[in-house]
């Protein structure tokens, strides 16, 4: 059995192998505060790598994603080869996470196994709660937050990193034959299907982006204003993660949304800069 240290670093390790942004700000927190966002964190990854496999049928994944879930239930760890479970079962613990909101989790990658174009905004916005929003409030609860306007602060960032890293990855999503676009975005912008799995149409990509970029901003921009509910002490890791991606969508904007061909991102440097600037 993985003992309550190792199976810590082994969620250590997952966060740093997935996510520099998100590794970068955790060690912001606290030791205790960054244990348990790491061990939520690679319970979201590993949900979101079984649902990603190339290897696996989709009958596999949504067997392994339903030993997660019974796992969540019975506090036993399931056979599915990692060692995240004793932390994780230690972070529900400790934190009073609802087990509802980890199944949302779950919930949100399932949807994934057989993927379907979302036909509207609503729908997107629903996908991004699911794996994103419902993350952002956990992580406030995490950090203590119990009041309900922090919550939803939470949420809308959760959701409006999910809509940068969905305008980001058109280019990396269209080779799995995944388009997040709702089909309703893709008609206002006088965008087909076609034309973006072709990469071809860069003007309908543009406004199409546009149109999405507005609500993420919007997201971002709500999310801000509950920031100065939290304790002090993680205010600034959370400005930080805000602060990153706000760039992010900004340095998309002005490349012109050209995602097709590139994966735009914030060098390391930069982002220790914005650490140093953000003390």
């Amino acid at each position: 059995m993985t003992s309550q240290r190792a199976s810590q670093a082994a969620c250590a390790r997952i966060t740093r192998r997935a996510s520099s942004n998100f590794t970068l700000a955790t060690y912001l927190f606290d030791r205790e505060t960054r244990q348990a966002i790491q061990a939520l964190y690679a319970f979201c990854r590993v949900a979101d790598d079984i649902a990603d496999s190339t290897t696996l049928t989709s009958s596999m994944k949504r067997r392994q994603l339903m030993m997660m879930r019974r796992a969540l239930h019975i506090r036993k760890s399931p056979p599915v080869e990692t060692d995240i479970w004793p932390a994780v079962f230690n972070l529900i613990k400790v934190y009073r996470i609802p087990i509802a909101e980890l199944e949302t989790v779950l919930d949100g990658v399932t949807s994934d196994i057989v993927f379907r174009q979302p036909l509207t905004i609503s729908e997107l916005d629903r996908y991004s709660y699911e794996v994103a929003g419902i993350v952002g409030i956990l992580c406030a609860r995490i950090l203590g937050a119990t009041k309900r306007s922090t919550l939803l602060g939470a949420k809308r960032l959760g959701i409006g990193m999910q809509y940068v890293n969905i305008i980001r990855d058109v280019g990396t999503d269209i080779e799995l034959q995944r388009i997040y676009i709702p089909q309703s975005v893709l008609r206002e912008a006088q965008l087909t299907p076609a034309q973006l799995l072709q990469r071809t149409n860069q003007a309908g990509l543009e406004r199409a982006l546009t149109i999405l970029t507005k609500r993420a901003q919007t997201y971002l921009t709500h999310a801000a204003r509950a920031i100065d509910d939290l304790h002090p002490s993680y205010q600034r890791p959370v400005r930080y993660i805000l602060r990153l991606y706000a760039e992010l969508l900004e340095r998309i904007k002005q490349k012109q949304y050209t995602v097709y061909s590139q994966r735009v991102s914030i060098p390391t440097y930069e982002k220790l800069l914005f650490l140093w600037h953000n003390r």
